[in-house]
């Protein structure tokens, strides 16, 4: 059987190999095509294009690059259809892969979109587009099929993958000397924007500083924090954040998974104020990390935009490190584990997706 799957970003692409792999463990003959990144290939995709190469963030970056972005659709579409696979699955990155599977649909190709977008934080619309363009809607967070019943779209509710690819049973113990972890995003204009405040409010921080770093971006963007002396280390956020005593992390999935190894944390965004201006317009959601969404209250701090500044990072960073503070971001997260249930998202995730397709 042929699965071409489409994830656009760096947490997509780990999503997704831990995906193929539940696969083949339950369809050893099963093949792989699609975009993706390196743990996509190293989980055995072919990788017609890899995400780095449209990695944009933003919506002005995202409107510059227009016309290269429905190119690359227009190509990964035509790819598909000289593929054939047996279903397309594309993992979360929205903007691209509603156009994919669009048109997809338009093939006669089933669609299974693992991990829909976060449609229930803004353009609530998109809730029925999922359900005409596509088969099955596998969803990672526990308060998701109740939004969507309420917009009458059915889905599979198959657990969190950070539960499967953590162990987070295994995370109270640490490995080696405390460090301070910095976690500046995975897109380029993130780190352009969040790393030179973590670098400002992190010297002579009591603790190594150790910047986890991504390896389809240019070693130019870490210039201030080499430039600080500060470590950094490519693709090894796990291991970092398991000797962490804090991290400082650009909002998106990188805060689910500081909380599930235990690791207490300030959340923190910048972008351009063109972007930042359109979002606050259209987000209908209170908090920007996946923790407080979850717990639906704030339990770690947010710095966002304009609060986001060297001395404001620096001083609520110091704060964390009192007991009272760190015990009670702790017991948050023990609570935010019960949340979020069990492990075997991807088991179940490929038991759906294999029992659609031998019908």
């Amino acid at each position: 059987m042929r699965f071409y799957v489409v994830a656009g970003e760096a947490s997509g692409d780990v999503h997704a190999a831990g995906l193929i792999r539940a696969i083949k463990r339950q369809c050893p003959d099963a093949e792989f095509r699609g975009m993706g990144g390196d743990a996509c290939a190293e989980a055995g995709m072919v990788l017609h294009r890899h995400f780095a190469q449209q990695n944009y963030m933003g919506f002005a970056e995202i409107v510059t690059h227009l016309p290269q972005i429905f190119k690359n659709i227009r190509e990964t579409v035509a790819d598909i259809q000289k593929y054939q696979p047996d279903v397309v699955i594309p993992v979360d990155y929205p903007g691209f892969n509603f156009q994919v599977m669009k048109r997809v649909h338009a093939l006669g190709i089933p669609v299974d979109y693992f991990i829909p977008p976060q449609i229930w934080a803004w353009r609530r619309g998109r809730a029925k587009t999922l359900a005409r363009y596509t088969r099955r809607r596998l969803v990672v967070f526990p308060f998701e099929p109740e939004f969507y019943a309420s917009m009458g779209v059915t889905v599979d509710y198959i657990g969190n993958p950070l539960l499967d690819e953590l162990s987070y049973s295994s995370s109270a113990s640490r490995e080696g000397a405390p460090v301070l972890a910095l976690l500046p995003g995975s897109r380029r204009l993130e780190v352009q924007h969040i790393l030179p405040i973590m670098v400002k409010a992190a010297q002579s921080w009591p603790v190594p500083v150790v910047v986890c770093g991504m390896r389809h971006l240019p070693e130019s963007l870490y210039k201030p924090a080499l430039d600080a002396g500060f470590e950094l280390v490519y693709n090894q956020t796990t291991q970092t954040l398991r000797r962490a005593e804090q991290a400082w992390v650009a909002s998106g999935t990188a805060t689910l998974e500081t909380a599930l190894l235990g690791v207490p944390q300030v959340v923190c965004y910048k972008a351009s104020a063109i972007s930042v201006g359109i979002a606050r317009r259209l987000i209908r959601v209170p908090y920007i990390s996946l923790v407080n969404l979850l717990l639906n209250r704030n339990g770690v701090k947010e710095l966002i935009q304009n609060d986001l500044n060297s001395d404001s990072l620096r001083a609520e960073a110091l704060a964390l490190r009192e007991e009272p503070r760190r015990q009670a971001v702790l017991a948050d997260y023990a609570e935010l584990k019960t949340i979020l249930g069990d492990s075997g998202c991807f088991d179940r995730a490929a038991a759906l997706i294999l029992s659609s397709v031998l019908k």
